[in-house]
């Protein structure tokens, strides 16, 4: 809008630079080439995520921004020397009004991004630095709007071949040194993260912290399907799940409800296991998987048959639909839901902790065991099962993977996260949270 009515505004500015005549029209051309497109060009490389609004996949491709700002402002600036030089004074006077009220509507709704410098993620979650905390974006802009009035003024006179002249210090503005030597943005990722991965997330993101060169990722913790949709939507760069899409979120991905299509992409950084807490105190360390699938369908309420005090069993779990949940569905209850009297807690964390607090509790969760808490071995036949461990020949059944899910394939600066919850110092961080490292196997 600022380059459509600009023409206008000098037109009316200088009755000299009337855009009817070729001349008018050359000079106003002019002010136009040297006035703002200088200063567009470095905001556009130096800044994508200012210019832009935050939009993400620009924030990895600063040439992206430039193609597409200078092709918009040109057309903008085509069309607003097109409609002047169509008009008498009183005309353009009316144009430029309509225009200048829609720039300052334009502007001010949605300032909260212009007032801001950051990525989608780190403006969601509050973390994206106010525009006057960046002293050479402001500087630039300041020496870059004189530079633009100035312009204005010379082309009014008559001198543009000052011009030629005061271009040169505007290369460096604000600090920033040339276009072509200014250096790309490095911004943190955007990751929503599932609940059940939220701790293994953190302390991935404190620990790049301390790395030369890594960039932390911003860091959102929110339920599992949400995780999905913010990756689906374009609202986040990526996303740390437990479980694959549904077939409606897949749907979703490839564009059936007015989406633009992209498939989902998965990278396993880690796994882990799904194991059965009981109280520190509870007598019971090992119990046969044919009781404990009875337990779980509900036909076995008491503690007394696997050893346990004459007290009823508590069981404590996660909700359908959750990838612990399909586990436990898929490997001991063929494909049933378990009994109506477990109680549905929202993460891992919860279930550890209401194990924690109820010596008479099961819960089914993934992990490793809390303070207060320890984890069931089963038996079945004469192997004994116990989690990370093979016994028997044996391995433990129920594991899952943690993915990072984007769509389509992962960015540079989602493949650098990647890297490091694959290095040996983000395995480590994962095997500390109670997830297994990541290894490079087929799946």
């Amino acid at each position: 809008m600022l380059c459509f009515g600009l023409p206008l505004a000098a037109s009316l500015a200088f009755p000299d630079l009337d855009p009817r005549h070729p001349r008018g029209r050359m000079v106003l051309t002019g002010v136009f080439a040297g006035g703002w497109l200088p200063l567009t060009t470095i905001l556009l490389l130096a800044w994508p995520e200012w210019s832009f609004w935050y939009a993400a996949p620009i924030v990895d491709h600063p040439e992206w921004a430039l193609a597409a700002g200078v092709t918009l402002e040109l057309a903008g600036f085509a069309a607003g020397l097109a409609l002047a030089s169509r008009l008498g004074l009183q005309g353009r006077r009316r144009v430029l009004a309509v225009a200048a009220m829609a720039y300052v509507v334009l502007l001010v709704a949605p300032w909260g991004l212009y007032g801001h410098v950051g990525t989608p993620g780190a403006h969601a979650a509050g973390e994206a630095p106010l525009l006057w905390q960046s002293p050479a974006l402001v500087v630039t802009l300041t020496l870059g709007g004189g530079w633009l009035l100035g312009t204005v003024l010379l082309a009014g006179r008559r001198a543009l071949p000052v011009l030629a002249v005061l271009a040169l210090p505007l290369v460096g503005c604000g600090g920033e040194g040339p276009p072509s030597e200014v250096q790309p943005v490095v911004t943190p990722i955007s990751l929503a993260v599932a609940h059940d991965a939220s701790l293994l997330a953190d302390r991935w993101r404190m620990a790049m912290a301390d790395v030369p060169a890594a960039v932390p990722p911003v860091v959102k913790v929110t339920d599992e399907g949400l995780a999905f949709s913010e990756v689906i939507e374009g609202r986040v760069d990526a996303a740390l799940v437990l479980r694959g899409a549904t077939a409606a979120e897949d749907r979703y991905a490839a564009g059936d409800d007015l989406v633009a299509a992209a498939g989902l992409h998965y990278e396993a950084i880690a796994r882990v296991p799904v194991i059965f807490l009981v109280h520190e105190s509870n007598p019971v360390e090992v119990v046969p998987v044919a009781e404990l699938k009875r337990v779980l369908a509900g036909t076995l309420r008491e503690w007394t048959p696997l050893g346990g005090p004459a007290a009823e069993i508590g069981l404590y779990g996660r909700a359908d639909g959750t990838a612990t949940a399909g586990l436990l569905s898929a490997e001991y209850l063929g494909g049933a839901a378990p009994t109506p009297q477990l109680a549905v807690l929202p993460s891992d964390s919860a279930v550890a902790l209401a194990v924690a607090n109820d010596p008479l509790a099961i819960g089914v969760g993934g992990g490793a065991p809390i303070r207060g808490t320890r984890s069931l071995t089963l038996q079945d036949g004469e192997a004994l099962l116990m989690p990370g461990a093979a016994t028997s020949g044996r391995t433990w059944p129920m594991v899952r993977d943690l993915y990072v899910l984007t769509r389509g394939e992962p960015s540079r600066r989602v493949r650098a996260f990647i890297d490091y919850a694959r290095s040996p110092a983000g395995g480590v961080i994962a095997e500390g949270s109670g997830f297994f490292a990541w290894t490079d196997v087929e799946r």
